[in-house]
């Protein structure tokens, strides 16, 4: 009974990790949506942008 329960859930978790390994986003809706938001910058009558730098050294 216990190595039944045990290949059980062994079964279940690794269908679980599995199943986490397999998504994927193409590269092509990726390039589009970059190329999108570039037109839509390029679009802008006044834009204000703010870049900030942070480094943070060790203690």
């Amino acid at each position: 009974m216990k190595k039944t329960m045990v290949t059980t859930l062994f079964f279940l978790s690794s269908l679980l990790v599995l199943s986490g390994c397999g998504g994927f986003t193409s590269t092509t809706s990726v390039v589009e949506s970059i190329g999108n938001a570039s037109k839509k910058n390029a679009e802008l009558d006044n834009a204000r942008f703010e870049t900030l730098y942070s480094m943070e050294g060790a203690a």
